[in-house]
């Protein structure tokens, strides 16, 4: 799909046919009242059609010969069941790119707007179809490894894990990927079931294996340790959250999330203090925003401390490095004590992760957001 890159391979701009079209071919077409843009992208559609064919054939071989290696006894490696399931996989999406894409192909004739099979993208944007891939290259290899990740840490999940996953991505999809290619940035996708434990057990399955607990400061005790934090997310539930990872271990070190140093919640918010002490008791989530370098303001979300739990140790198990090494990150979508914001960061000198609070009108030079964007 590469090859849809380059307009000029579609005829230029002026035909919109084949460059290889001679000039009675493009009489015949025209005089037969066709579109010339729709039927080289027709042309283009059956190739992709036919390609997406061999890749299920291909695939659903390799699903039939590794079922048959599991049944040769008990040498073969455990691991091949998860293979087996993810060729399966693979092959499902496949089989429903193709459907789409013969949808597509019969819409042309009727003159519909004509999509690509991932679903709700134009096939004319193709640079936010292949923004996908630059989340990760497929959406399954995701799903794989945060149900190894969850399983790893002794996390429940939901039976239907991997289609609640998909199914969410493929109703936001448009909107995730101008979100990943436009406004943001965002190289990761977080997902995160609605099944998880309380915070306080969810920190210790997190930290579980690092050298010392979790450092929490005098007032996140006095505020009820990690049964007192409340949290107000903006989505709640099995969600996708969309994060900054690559170039993304410090806030100084990505030029977006240092916009947010040395700015208080307050400041980020946009609203009075007393707007924001009402948003706290209402459980209405907290309005984020940043200004960019053309100084257009821009609205995000910020992560609670479910999610940054979560986060730091899937960075943590495929780094070996910690988030925050330098600084703290914080958590508007969670409070301590009604009035106090949560922080958390990773103590180099102590070598253990570390949570605490801070007033909401508070800055620190070395203090910011991790950006995000969640969806159900």
């Amino acid at each position: 799909m590469e090859e849809l890159r380059n307009s000029s391979e579609l005829g230029g701009e002026s035909s919109g046919l084949p460059a290889n079209y001679s000039e009675e071919r493009k009489s015949v077409v025209e005089s037969a009242g066709l579109d010339p843009t729709k039927v080289a992208i027709l042309k283009k559609l059956y190739k992709q059609y036919e390609t997406l064919e061999e890749l299920a054939d291909s695939t659903k071989r390799s699903s039939d010969k590794l079922k048959k290696s599991l049944k040769r006894g008990p040498y073969v490696k455990i691991d091949k069941t998860g293979r087996v399931a993810a060729a399966e996989l693979k092959l499902k999406i496949i089989l429903e790119e193709s459907s789409h894409l013969a949808n597509n192909i019969e819409d042309i004739g009727t003159g519909h707007k004509v999509y690509s099979p991932y679903v709700g993208d134009p096939i004319e944007n193709v640079d936010n179809r292949l923004a996908f891939e630059t989340i990760d290259r497929t959406l399954e290899d995701k799903i794989f490894s945060f149900e190894k990740f969850y399983k790893e840490n002794s996390i429940k999940l939901p039976s239907d894990f991997r289609d609640k996953a998909l199914d969410i991505w493929r109703r936001n999809q448009k909107e995730m990927v101008e979100e990943v290619i436009g406004e943001f940035g965002f190289d990761e996708i977080l997902i995160i079931p609605d099944t998880l434990p309380s915070l306080d057990e969810l920190n210790a399955k997190m930290t579980s294996g690092y050298e010392k607990e979790t450092n929490q400061s005098d007032n996140f005790k006095s505020g009820g340790s990690f049964a007192g934090v409340k949290e107000i997310p903006k989505t709640s539930g099995f969600k996708l959250v969309l994060v900054h990872s690559r170039d993304a271990q410090n806030l100084k070190d990505h030029p977006l999330l240092a916009k947010t140093l040395n700015q208080s919640a307050l400041d980020l918010s946009g609203l009075t203090a007393s707007e924001f002490q009402k948003h706290i008791t209402n459980g209405t989530p907290i309005p984020v925003f940043v200004t960019k370098d053309d100084g257009t303001k821009i609205e995000a979300e910020g992560l609670s401390l479910s999610d940054y739990l979560l986060f730091q140790r899937k960075y943590f198990e495929e780094t070996g490095k910690h988030l925050d090494e330098v600084g703290w990150t914080w958590l508007p979508s969670a409070f301590s004590s009604s009035y106090y914001v949560v922080a958390a960061g990773w103590d180099d000198d102590s070598n253990r992760l570390c949570v605490g609070t801070g007033y909401v009108d508070q800055s620190r030079a070395t203090s910011g957001y991790r950006l995000s964007r969640s969806f159900k």
